[in-house]
């Protein structure tokens, strides 16, 4: 599998709105600050199915519910653009590695990828495979014990010089989730095989030598938020949205 890492430095966030013309040949990432919509949530709780309410309420922290509510609203109301149908009937079923999916027939024509941390929620929906990686940059004192399971020497020493040991790791890190959610396996066993610099790689990932990830990006977001999205061949080009 060859994969190209590429950093993203300056970055056109688009305001989004419904009647502007969204083209599925592209990925197209939508950014939503959940802290904006917290106080509208009650408005579209109907578009949530029972699964989907029960799933919220297994959170502890109410702002953890808040968060999974309103990422599935939103995943909601971008997909029933696409498909032409209510938010409400968006055939959204958990598949392998719980990652959210379309149910068949939609499956193999519509992807979308979610992730979300702190106060940020980013969708990736596209015609082909997309994985997408959101953290928030935080210092964290156990990061170096993280290095060894995580980054392989080379980039465990990229890490170990940069200015900042957390943006450099969660720069890392984000790439190597946003390619197993683009191909669909979940976390590995030794994310260090999972490469992650700058520049093109030949990946020999257990069982997916076959399948090819174009390329992954990477842009710092306001507010120290770091992202990653790695999208198949195929696509003209990544569309970065303001929800």
């Amino acid at each position: 599998m060859n994969l190209e890492c590429i950093p993203l430095k300056k970055i056109k966030w688009q305001p989004y709105q419904p009647d502007l013309s969204v083209s599925l040949h592209d990925c197209n990432i939508w950014l939503m600050n959940v802290d904006a919509y917290t106080p509208t949530l009650s408005n579209f709780e109907h578009l949530l199915t029972v699964e989907e309410q029960q799933k919220a309420a297994k959170y502890t922290k109410i702002s953890d519910q808040i968060r999974f509510k309103l990422g599935r609203v939103m995943l909601r109301i971008l997909l029933a653009r696409f498909l032409h149908t209510p938010p409400y009937k968006v055939p959204i079923v958990i598949g392998a590695f719980q990652k959210p999916e379309l149910n068949h027939p939609y499956k193999e024509k519509l992807h979308f990828n979610i992730s979300h941390s702190n106060s940020r929620i980013v969708i990736a929906i596209s015609a082909f495979p997309v994985g997408i990686d959101i953290e928030y940059i935080s210092f964290q004192n156990h990061l170096e014990e993280m290095f060894q399971i995580v980054l392989n020497s080379e980039e465990a020493a990229f890490v170990g010089r940069a200015p900042s040991v957390s943006e450099a790791f969660y720069l890392l890190w984000t790439r190597k989730e946003a390619l197993l959610k683009a191909l669909g396996t979940g976390l590995i066993d030794d994310l260090s095989k999972v490469p992650s610099l700058d520049g093109r790689h030949s990946a020999n990932l257990d069982n997916l030598s076959e399948m090819q990830a174009d390329q992954c990006l990477i842009s710092t977001i306001r507010h120290n938020y770091l992202l990653s999205t790695c999208y198949a061949k195929g696509i003209s080009k990544i569309v970065f949205w303001d929800y």
